[in-house]
């Protein structure tokens, strides 16, 4: 799994830093119970794939969502998610390329959030599954950029490969310091 992703997304996974899951619904989930606690504030990228508020809500955390807009192409706004976090975020869930609008986000926009997570402490949950399914403008992964020390990516198998139904996702991450 770690290879594949190395070589497709330019990111620099071990097998260590490698967890094969039950689908990556199943990761994300597993993500959010392993840093949340009751009162937490995750932060999710709108529009999003429904399931994200309610795993949230699951563990006692509110979700906040932060609205892109069509009339940028659905592109995040750094200012935006500024704006709204505070000492209770905790997590920041992003959907690139996302489902439900197909955007997939600027470059410099993904740095700027990694480093906005590297520097006040969040993880940042990038849910990648649709990125193979991409066929216009450069994909990047937020696991590909030097400051993804708080960064999970999750893949899917039943998008990247054709095998819906079998369930099976990853999760990728660097070790915390």
């Amino acid at each position: 799994a770690a290879a594949w992703m190395n070589t497709t997304y330019k990111t620099n996974y071990t097998a260590h830093n490698s967890l094969i899951t039950c689908g990556g619904k199943f990761a994300i989930f597993a993500a959010l119970e392993a840093y949340v606690q009751p009162g937490d504030e995750v932060l999710i990228i709108s529009p999003y794939w429904v399931s994200y508020p309610a795993m949230a809500r699951m563990f006692g955390d509110t979700p906040i969502c932060v609205k892109t807009k069509e009339e940028n192409n659905w592109q995040l706004a750094i200012e935006d998610i500024e704006k709204v976090t505070s000492k209770k975020t905790k997590i920041i869930i992003i959907n690139n390329a996302a489902n439900p609008t197909g955007v997939i986000y600027n470059t410099k926009i993904l740095e700027t959030l990694a480093k906005l997570c590297a520097e006040k402490n969040i993880i940042l949950i990038s849910d990648e599954v649709y990125s193979e399914l991409t066929y216009e403008g450069q994909y990047t992964s937020l696991g590909s950029f030097p400051q993804n020390q708080n960064t999970i990516v999750i893949q899917s198998c039943s998008k990247h490969f054709a095998m819906t139904g079998w369930r099976v996702g990853f999760a990728f991450a660097q070790d915390r310091k």
